[in-house]
């Protein structure tokens, strides 16, 4: 996956039920990775997958976004921020905080309303758009990942 990085921690803010989080876990079971997702039932889910699976250097965090950007241990740490299930201004309002120095957030988008948020979310956080990649899911559903970077 081009996306991950050699080393550092990722992010995967809004886990819900572990995508992204747990399948670039087990592609890059060797990444520190902390799944935060605020509500008890899915972080005990996450927890018990980790377990399970298992992926040692994973963590599920129950705790808000705007916890998470204020949180010491990830703060300014990460070297990629994901989420599938934020919106692009809510994600880089919550994320670019975690971000470390040269570190990227990963917005996985619907093509029709990527553009006009991007551009928004560029001005807001004083990030900026690296690349976009467009794919399909398994059903045709069509997809952009939207990366946006620190210098």
């Amino acid at each position: 996956m081009p996306e991950l990085p050699p080393g550092g921690l990722v992010v995967d803010v809004g886990s819900g039920g572990g995508f992204p989080g747990i399948v670039l876990g087990c592609a890059r079971p060797d990444l520190p990775l902390r799944l935060v997702e605020s509500r008890r039932r899915p972080t005990s889910f996450l927890s018990e997958a980790i377990r399970t699976i298992p992926l040692p250097e994973a963590r599920a965090l129950e705790m808000r976004g705007e916890e998470a950007a204020m949180d010491p241990s990830l703060a300014g740490r990460a070297a990629i921020v994901v989420s599938r299930a934020l919106r692009l201004d809510v994600l880089v309002d919550l994320g670019a905080p975690l971000l470390a120095p040269g570190g990227a957030l990963i917005a996985m988008q619907t093509p029709s309303k990527s553009s006009s948020a991007t551009d928004e979310a560029e001005r807001r956080s004083g990030l900026a758009l690296v690349r976009t990649r467009d794919y399909r899911l398994p059903d045709g559903e069509r997809r952009r990942l939207v990366i946006l970077g620190r210098s």
